[in-house]
């Protein structure tokens, strides 16, 4: 090339020198056996020449960290196929004996060359799917896509989990069978399917309660299912970003749906199963609400939020609240199921609207539609009287169930009030008797039983079931009517029902105004006396008469701590309801608040003082919220007990004042 004038003189000087460095190089690695740097590409490449050992005696080879991480990684890898190719002779060996054995048939392959191409499942699926079609059988594949249909023309389309529970409900497997392999399911990681209501009843039945919390004792089962649910809904979730092709919704809520059914199912079983007290049913049923109860205002992070954060949760909270409805309705053989159900949620949801007023009040609304909505669907056109009963029967259980301020709301709606006028009264709910007694009803009860004397029983007859009845005299705070009759399983119940305002509403003028006598040990009438009694034994209007002593009544503080020791202290029943505790209105505080004495030392015209600043400086409502948490009986006055500490310097007034606030 250099001859020729291809290449310079200097160019053909410069390869004859590097020939000769390069034969100088190859000679040095003969002699002494050196070092060489080398990768997993060449060591592969000398392996399959067998040139791997020879190699090893002239060099020593080197190589970095990481080659001889990925020599094991596919060392690892190896072995799992290996592993894999066991496996698939093992079950080619199974599927074999079932075909010999005539429990298996192989279906032959179709030609698919009409379906396009891209559907998003495998030739071999869809050649199933149309061997499927084509023979009206069952198509078993978990795949999450093809699962979230029900079938594909009439061929039903199954997973593990419905396969699962044929062999259970064909008694193939065994309950503990069952329940361990669902349970290993969703250990491996399964996510995106809502718990098995079976499964889950199962698993709740075998749960305890912890007798210091008084919550449930959560199982590894339980653990498992909650965590499967909350990594399910998890933020990033792709269950949040994929959608399916033949809905118009993320898979999301597909999954809040048979979550949400799921849940109400298990409610049902929780609060009918037999055997359980109402702690277990309480502890299941909250675990539940914690743990499974996820509705769209829960999951604002995978489907946005462009409705109120407070109207999402207010629809959750109505829907358990109505749920107590739908329940009672559906277990007419067990209404003790549907009565227990109906004070649970509020114990928590009342909590929660403390701080969340406008949460109830959005709740409301939607407890209001649902009733309205049955009303107008189920009832107001239904010409059929005993219909239409039916549902106020159910309707007057419902409402007796619900705390006292969130019935007066509900029964206080103009919705409620414009569809029930014609049809519902004002009823007396009694504990254990199953539908309330008309007030009419009652005051007839009452009027006769004051008549008949002091302890005289009397038998009145209400729904075919025989009620005796006496009224018990006493003081304005201690007399009462006692009540017997049997339910319809054949149980007696006894009960004593306070009736401070009984006589008054009795159609004997002088029983009316009797009742003042009773009175004036609770009410300073004064000159008014007279006034009150001469209306009390008027013919007629003395209706206006009767709230407004009704209304002094319930302001009295000597009547509400009177009746407040009387609840506290009675033997016969439990700790009553808070709504029964405390007064209707706080003027009974502040009555009792303007009695006490101030003291020499000035404590308490300090406190009187400090009190009424805070009143002008955050409003009355605020001061007599606090007041109204203190107990304020004769025996205990707060003052007396905070005058005492204070002169032991404890701590001073203003520090208490600041503490309660």
């Amino acid at each position: 090339m250099e001859k020729m004038g291809y290449i310079s003189n200097h160019t053909t000087g410069r390869y004859i020198g590097n020939k000769i460095a390069r034969g100088e190089i190859v000679q040095k690695l003969i002699d002494k056996k050196p070092r060489l740097m080398v990768d997993i590409v060449f060591l592969q490449t000398l392996q399959d020449m067998d040139c791997l050992d020879a190699a090893d005696e002239v060099f020593r080879l080197l190589a970095f960290n990481s080659e001889f991480d990925l020599i094991k990684n596919e060392q690892q890898a190896l072995k799992k196929r290996q592993e894999a190719a066991e496996w698939l002779k093992k079950l080619h060996r199974i599927l074999m004996d079932l075909k010999q054995e005539g429990k298996l048939t192989f279906i032959p392959v179709l030609r698919t060359d009409e379906v396009e191409e891209g559907i998003g499942l495998s030739r071999l699926v869809t050649e199933m799917l149309l061997y499927g079609e084509n023979n009206d059988i069952p198509f078993w594949c978990d795949d999450r896509n093809v699962n979230s249909y029900s079938k594909t023309k009439k061929a039903p389309l199954v997973g593990v989990f419905d396969v699962l529970e044929y062999l259970y409900e064909s008694n193939y497997i065994t309950q503990d069978e069952y329940r361990t392999k669902i349970h290993l399911l969703y250990s491996a990681g399964i996510k995106f399917k809502a718990p098995p209501v079976k499964y889950m009843t199962l698993i709740l039945k075998m749960a305890q309660v912890d007798e210091d919390t008084e919550l449930l004792s959560e199982t590894s089962r339980l653990r498992v299912i909650r965590q499967s649910v909350l990594s399910s809904l998890a933020e990033g979730s792709y269950i949040g970003k994929q959608k399916l092709g033949h809905v118009c919704y993320p898979e999301v809520f597909g999954y809040l749906l048979n979550l949400q059914k799921m849940l109400e199912n298990a409610l049902f079983f929780v609060w009918t199963e037999p055997g359980k007290d109402e702690k277990w049913r309480a502890a299941a049923s909250t675990w539940l609400l914690l743990n499974c109860s996820d509705y769209a205002g829960d999951v604002t992070h995978l489907i946005g939020n462009t409705v109120q954060i407070e109207k999402l949760v207010a629809a959750k909270h109505s829907r358990l609240i109505c749920f107590g409805f739908r329940m009672l309705v559906s277990t007419q053989d067990n209404i003790y199921a549907s009565n227990g159900y109906l004070k649970w949620p509020f114990a928590w949801l009342e909590r929660y609207w403390m701080y969340n007023p406008e949460v109830k009040m959005e709740a409301l609304e939607s407890v209001v539609s649902f009733v309205t909505d049955i009303v107008k669907k189920d009832v107001r056109y239904i010409k059929d009287k005993y219909s239409r009963r039916t549902f106020l029967y159910f309707f007057d259980m419902f409402i007796s169930k619900i705390p006292h301020r969130f019935r007066e709301l509900l029964m206080e709606h103009p919705d409620i009030v414009g569809l029930l006028k014609s049809d519902y009264k004002k009823v007396v709910m009694i504990k254990g008797m199953f539908s309330g007694v008309p007030v009419e009803k009652w005051h007839e009860w009452i009027n006769d039983a004051i008549t008949r004397g002091a302890g005289r029983k009397g038998t009145e007859l209400f729904n075919g079931n025989k009620v005796s009845i006496a009224f018990i005299e006493g003081s304005l705070v201690t007399q009462h009517a006692f009540i017997e009759w049997q339910d319809e399983k054949g149980e007696l119940h006894k009960m004593n029902i306070l009736q401070p305002y009984a006589q008054l509403y009795h159609p004997n003028s002088d029983v009316r105004s009797g009742w003042l006598d009773l009175a004036c040990n609770y009410i300073q009438f004064g000159e008014e006396l007279d006034h009150y009694r001469e209306n009390l034994k008027a013919s007629q209007g003395y209706g206006v008469i009767i709230n407004e002593l009704i209304e002094m009544t319930e302001n009295s503080p000597e009547f509400y701590f009177s009746r407040l020791e009387l609840l506290i202290k009675s033997d016969t029943e439990k700790l009553p309801e808070d709504e029964k505790l405390f007064p209707h209105k706080a003027e009974v505080f502040m009555n009792e608040l303007l009695k006490i004495p101030l003291q020499e030392d000035r404590v308490g015209e300090q406190w009187l003082e400090y009190c009424i600043e805070h009143a002008e400086k955050y409003g009355v409502e605020r001061t007599l919220s606090v007041l109204a948490s203190l107990p304020l009986g004769e025996n205990w006055a707060f003052s007396a007990v905070i005058n005492k500490m204070v002169a032991k310097n404890i701590f001073d007034e203003y520090f208490v004042f600041d503490w309660c606030v």
